[in-house]
């Protein structure tokens, strides 16, 4: 049975357009996916939990990195490496991201993409940087609550942990 008087009347968070702007990002989700054209590469498919620099949850982006061939995409990835702290260099496959990036939360650029059928948010791949650190992300925003995740990522590292056990 199924109360009326319970149902909200207002829609969940992730159920709206999330307004242009930079926010906090934490990865749901990392995995490789095949392309509708077999040609083509693999690319990793990712979703984030998005939220202003407060705390306040605002919806999910789902986004796309694929195999590097153009300027804007070795951009776009090495920006996300940068922006996620991870410990790379030299070659590396893009599905080994999958295994190390769920989790982490990182500055996401926002903007909305109304030209198909239905608006959507998505990431601004033209606007600053695209990702950033969380250090990066503290002065973008008027709220001043970067600091509470900052050290609420500090505190996810225990007291026997490595950085290496993190990746």
């Amino acid at each position: 049975m199924i109360n009326f008087d319970a149902l909200p009347n207002t829609a969940p968070a992730g159920s709206s357009i999330i307004e242009k702007g930079t926010y906090i990002a934490e990865i749901v989700k990392a995995e490789m996916r095949a392309p509708k054209d077999s040609s083509k590469a693999p690319y990793m498919n990712l979703q984030y939990k998005v939220s202003k620099t407060s705390g306040e949850a605002v919806g999910t982006i789902f986004d796309i990195i694929t195999e590097p061939e153009k300027d804007m995409t070795k951009y776009k990835l090495r920006r996300f490496i940068e922006a996620l702290k991870l410990p790379i260099s030299g070659n590396f496959e893009l599905k080994d991201l999958t295994k190390i990036v769920v989790g982490k939360k990182f500055g996401i650029d926002v903007k909305v993409d109304d030209e198909s059928q239905t608006p959507r948010s998505v990431v601004d791949v033209f606007a600053g940087k695209i990702y950033y650190t969380l250090e990066e992300v503290s002065g973008t925003q008027e709220t001043t609550d970067i600091n509470e995740y900052l050290s609420e990522s500090a505190a996810d590292v225990g007291e026997n942990d490595t950085a290496e056990a993190n990746y």
